[in-house]
């Protein structure tokens, strides 16, 4: 990353609150097709915003650096919107540079325009990367690339970078320079991904955009030339395979899923739906063709039924390893605009997305009857259950009904009059809440006054309403001298980013954040280090580069003083002590320089022999000094890597929480926030009701979503904790209101697993197979053995089960009697 100096910021910059009155309600300007939009780093603006909304004007805001973005002029590939950058209007971004921009900001391109996607959901978007297409054309020529019935043909190849919206036939039109012969007749292919079959674009399908087929990514177009003899290179090709399966068998049903781009949220959930045999046999038979509702408003007129079909069988047919589900993609794609790009999702929206849309594609019910929804009015709940079940499979009967919905009771309580309201309604999925005190896991490095080149690395079982303050007193015994505190930091992008100060909450912070807690010794005060090396290419200036990670040396306090002074050999001396052991060389010759957090020059500048830095009494973040030492290269230091120490709170941890613990909470009332008011009929007015949720009806099988995550306008965060639930014998009873609770018994056929935080992580499924009666682990791709066991783990995110009583799921063989 190049490192340049602070530009001069303009003779008069507002305070914080006048730019958040200028910024704030610029940034809630809508969308609009063709304007352009900036990209900042996402860390940067969440930290203007904290100082700009408690308009701290005694806080410097670092400077706006977008370089950290780009790597050799270009964006960084895979970056993540609300993770690595903020979209912002341009205006937006022109004050923000104005304000705090480096002079180099003006050397990276970070315009994008908003581009209008999609044909029956039409949406806004600012397209941040453009589509890598590959164009193939294919010819009868002389030279050789493929051989097929005789004939052989020529293979071309260009690789373009188009918009989302860019329609087929105007990307062929772009590149028309490059068609071997003129007036030719063509047919045009496409695929997303090279392990995709090729989909073959009618008139119709060439005036579609790639967003529109599904290309967001990546892709391919294949341009074909028809022979002489009016054959086409592809029809040797393109024989549609027979169907290897038409039920579940020992041999399918082990076949892996290819990641289309941060796409493990759909694997694993199409995992889990899968293995559900009922819903795969239907899809592996024709019954599903006869019941394709065309009509339907609510559904895709048999896309999606069709597609997920296909891939069902290619799952179960047993001759393929992975298979890419490439057409489920672009059908969810058109249904909900957030699984038609390339971000992590949720797998459980994804399930819920399918199941939903497959309902309705497969509804045998034709013409929907107008119905009343049914009140009790005091009648028997029995009465009034079975009534809202009769209305609602009047409405609605699939194999989705038939095999997912159950009922729940809904009692809602008016806190004026005491008037209450009944209801039942269907539920396709059961989302649990996990306990408020449910703790998370999160490492820390320890840097010891007199032992800063062997940090300790320690995990440490964080509560919601902990503070760093609470934190620092379980750490007394690291402390080398009893009367030392902790510096905490986060260290990112080889800078410190942040420093915690007591009153805030480790609760905040995500699995890869970097935290460091350097021990301050009494009677000193704290000097941050940078490290860095010095880098000329030809024809350019000298620049600094960081390496390493940034420490905090201890400077004793001057006699009789609160501060501390340094000269240029003290800075020096202080610096070769702390790194005696690291130094490959003690006395290699090294450069200083005040710096700010950011590396911008400030204070002294450069070091000289008659510099004397003066540092004050530590008291905040607000006045650390920051020094920069520089060497002639990166290979003057052994780093070493953190020491892990063993506790206790990783077993306090996955102690975790029992799967009822949830179902309990579930079924307690609770109060009505803010913006979910109910109406009361008799009080004519919106109130904030007491709600009970109870459970009448359970179906065969029961999608348990177990709620980690949780997320308001300011804050969001993944519960991690254990939860642990029963592979075989989840009782059920307890919480069933409605008849047939003696039979609510339940056995785990998958489990959808997430690990990592928010907006990132992995997903993968562990599912039971259940012709063999063997568990497997699908990992993308990969498929691999399992135990019932290994699918209980704090990633456990959603649990299928299956009812005992359903005569598909295997049983364990009772224990022989030896008596």
């Amino acid at each position: 990353m190049i490192i340049t100096e602070q530009k001069s910021l303009p003779s008069i910059v507002p305070d914080y609150y006048k730019q958040r009155q200028i910024v704030l309600p610029a940034l809630r300007e809508s969308l609009a097709e063709g304007a352009v939009w900036r990209l900042i780093p996402f860390k940067w603006f969440d930290l203007w915003k904290t100082i700009a909304e408690k308009d701290e004007n005694s806080r410097k805001c670092p400077p706006l650096d977008i370089s950290i973005l780009f790597e050799n002029g270009k964006l960084k590939e895979n970056l993540m919107e609300q993770v690595d950058y903020a979209i912002v209007p341009e205006n937006v971004y022109e004050k923000l540079d104005e304000w705090h921009g480096l002079p180099s900001n003006r050397s990276f391109e970070n315009a994008r325009k908003v581009i209008k996607v999609g044909k029956f959901t039409v949406r806004l978007m600012v397209e941040v990367y453009k589509v890598k297409i590959q164009i193939i054309l294919k010819f009868c020529g002389n030279d050789t690339c493929s051989e097929s019935k005789g004939k052989k043909y020529t293979l071309k190849d260009f690789t373009r970078f188009q918009s989302k919206a860019d329609m087929i036939r105007d990307i062929l039109a772009m590149n028309n320079d490059i068609y071997p012969r003129e007036g030719q007749k063509t047919r045009v292919w496409s695929r997303e991904h090279h392990k995709d079959k090729w989909r073959h674009l009618n008139e119709e399908a060439l005036s579609q955009s790639l967003y529109e087929l599904g290309i967001n990514s990546s892709g391919h177009i294949l341009c074909e030339f028809q022979n002489d003899d009016g054959s086409w290179p592809q029809d040797s090709e393109h024989e549609e395979k027979k169907t290897l399966a038409s039920m579940v068998s020992p041999r399918g049903g082990k076949c892996g899923l290819v990641n289309l781009g941060n796409t493990c949220f759909m694997n694993s959930g199409i995992q889990c739906l899968a293995a559900v045999v009922p819903l795969a046999n239907y899809f592996l038979g024709d019954v599903w063709k006869d019941e394709i509702n065309t009509v339907n408003p609510l559904g895709t007129n048999g896309k999606l039924s069709s597609a997920f079909a296909r891939l069902i069988k290619n799952m179960w047919g047993g001759a393929e390893s992975s298979v890419a589900p490439s057409e489920v993609k672009r059908e969810c794609g058109q249904i909900n605009s957030q699984f038609s790009g390339y971000g992590q999702n949720d797998s459980q929206e994804l399930m819920s997305t399918i199941l939903d849309s497959l309902h309705e594609d497969q509804n045998r019910v034709i013409k929907k009857p107008y119905i009343e929804k049914a009140e009790a009015n005091g009648r028997p709940d029995e009465e009034v259950a079975a009534e809202s079940w009769d209305n609602h499979t009047s409405r609605n009967a699939s194999v989705i009904v038939d095999n997912f919905h159950g009922q729940f009771k809904s009692t809602v309580r008016c806190p004026k009059c005491g008037r209450v309201s009944v209801t039942f309604d269907p539920f396709c999925t059961l989302s649990v809440p996990l306990p408020e005190a449910a703790v998370k896991l999160l490492s820390f490095v320890l840097v010891q006054a007199n032992n800063i080149t062997q940090p300790l690395r320690i995990e440490k079982a964080i509560k919601p309403k902990m503070t760093f303050e609470d934190l620092k007193a379980q750490l007394d015994e690291f402390k080398t001298d009893p009367d030392s505190t902790w510096l905490t930091a986060e260290i990112y992008n080889r800078r410190f980013h942040k420093i915690f100060m007591d009153n805030e909450k480790p609760s905040v912070l995500q699995d890869k954040d970097l935290i460091v807690m350097f021990e301050l010794k009494p009677n000193h005060n704290p000097l941050a280090i940078y490290l860095e090396y010095e880098i000329k290419h030809q024809f350019e200036s000298m620049k600094r580069e960081p390496f390493g990670h940034p420490f905090m040396i201890n400077v004793p306090c001057d006699e009789n003083s609160k501060g501390s002074t340094l000269n240029k050999t003290d800075m020096e001396t202080h610096i070769r002590q702390t790194l005696a052991d690291s130094l490959i060389d003690p006395m290699e010759p090294f450069s200083m320089r005040q710096i700010n957090s950011y590396s911008g020059n400030m204070g002294v500048g450069k070091v000289k022999d008659d510099t004397v830095l003066k540092i004050d009494e530590y008291r905040s973040k607000a006045n650390l000094i920051y020094l920069a030492a520089s060497w002639k290269n990166d290979e003057v230091m052994n780093l070493p890597s953190p020491k892990d120490v063993p506790t206790d709170d990783k077993e306090l941890h996955d102690k975790g929480i029992d799967i009822n613990q949830c179902l309990n909470l579930f079924t307690i009332e609770e109060k009505l926030r803010e913006g979910e008011e109910w109406y009361c009929p008799t009080c004519k007015e919106h109130q904030q009701a007491y709600k009970h949720m109870q459970i009448w009806k359970l179906p065969p099988v029961l999608i348990l979503h177990l709620k980690r995550f949780h997320y308001n306008t300011m804050f969001r965060d993944k519960v991690c904790d254990m939860v642990h639930f029963p592979t075989q014998g989840l009782d059920m009873s307890p919480y069933v209101l409605g008849p047939g609770a003696g039979t609510a018994r339940y056995n785990l056929l998958a489990v959808s697993n997430h690990m990592g935080r928010l907006g990132g992580g992995h997903y993968t499924a562990n599912v039971l197979h259940t012709p063999t009666n063997q568990w497997l682990n699908f990992n993308d791709s990969f498929v691999g053995p399992a135990t019932a066991d290994q699918g209980v783990t704090s990633a456990a995110y959603v649990l299928v089960y299956v009812r005992d009583s359903e005569d598909w799921f295997p049983h364990p063989q009772p224990a022989m009697d030896t008596n």
